[in-house]
């Protein structure tokens, strides 16, 4: 498979390299954790990204989650549809939902969605995100592995709630509690 694929050339590389970069903490821990890498010099080097201060804040009555990613397997989209089933359940939560992304699982969750009857918002890549960002409260992240986190951090900077599983460089982007909820 693509991940054995993956895995294979990178600790075959790692072999000959004399200094590794990661892009967060526990992307490297995870290389050395799993024994992908050696235990060779490493820098944590965090993508470069504009930094801007934003407060989390609820815009409307109505909550807009938001869902942004590849609709690969990855990216679990099948727990963000199975999570938006859930909080629809909750007939007291005023909600809407916007799903953001391509990729080869796209027809079969817009499907999934229709056949659950749950009115979700489905768009193509957008090259001004920001403007998705703004007219949403909170983000969803599903991802099995996430390595930095960029659309959690573009969501923050944009005043979002951040809602993402416990995985990758999500840990050291959110505030527990404060800018999100892993």
């Amino acid at each position: 498979t693509k991940s054995k694929i993956i895995y294979l050339l990178e600790k075959l590389l790692s072999r000959i390299s004399n200094y590794l970069i990661a892009v967060s903490e526990d992307t490297k821990f995870k290389c050395l954790e799993f024994g992908i890498v050696p235990k060779v010099s490493w820098e944590v080097i965090f993508p470069g990204i504009e930094f801007r201060e934003a407060k989390v804040k609820f815009r409307t009555q109505v909550i807009n989650f938001l869902w942004v990613g590849r609709f690969e397997s990855i990216k679990d989209p099948f727990l963000a549809i199975n999570i938006f089933s859930n909080l629809l359940k909750n007939k007291n939560l005023k909600m809407r939902s916007t799903m953001v992304g391509s990729g080869l699982l796209f027809d079969k969750i817009r499907k999934l969605a229709y056949e659950l009857k749950l009115d979700i918002k489905f768009t193509d890549w957008q090259d001004n995100i920001e403007n998705i960002y703004d007219n949403h409260d909170c983000l969803l992240v599903t991802s099995v592995n996430e390595g930095f986190g960029m659309v959690s951090a573009e969501a923050q900077m944009s005043g979002l709630c951040v809602f993402s599983v416990d995985t990758g460089g999500s840990k050291n982007l959110i505030k527990d509690g404060e800018t999100g909820f892993t």
